[in-house]
C-alpha cells in the first residue's frame, strides 16, 4: 500500500516484484521532503547515495536495503504522490483515494 511505506526494505532487484517497489521508493524519495531513505546499502555498499537515474529506471540486479522513513526530523508524506502511486498496487488508486481522501489538500 503505498500509503504505509514507512519500514525496513530488503528487495532483490532481480525479482520484478521488488523493482517495482524500488521505483515507489525511488519515487517518494524525490517527492517527499528529508532524508527518508536511512541505513542504506547496495550490493553491500554501506551510505549508497540514490541516483537520479533510477527515477528513470531501476537496474534489474542488486541488492537494495533501506529504511523508509516519512514521519522523521523534516520528513512528511506527500499524499498526492502517494495516492497516484496506487496504480502499482493490487488494490489500486481507487481504493487507496478512498481511504485516504481525508489527508489531500486541495
Amino acid at each position: 500500500n503505498p500509503c504505509h511505506v514507512d519500514t525496513y526494505y530488503d528487495l532483490d532487484l532481480s525479482l520484478p516484484d521488488h523493482r517495482v517497489m524500488a521505483k515507489v521508493l525511488t519515487v517518494l524519495a524525490v517527492a517527499e521532503p528529508g532524508e527518508n531513505w536511512t541505513g542504506v546499502s547496495f550490493d553491500n555498499k554501506e551510505n549508497w547515495v540514490l541516483p537520479m537515474s533510477w527515477t528513470e529506471v531501476v537496474p534489474s540486479e542488486g541488492r537494495l536495503r533501506l529504511n523508509y522513513v516519512s514521519k522523521g526530523r523534516g520528513c512528511a508524506p506527500d499524499w498526492k504522490t502517494r495516492l497516484a502511486l496506487g496504480d502499482y498496487f493490487l488494490l489500486g488508486a481507487d481504493a487507496v483515494e478512498a481511504h485516504y481522501r481525508k489527508y489531500i489538500v486541495p
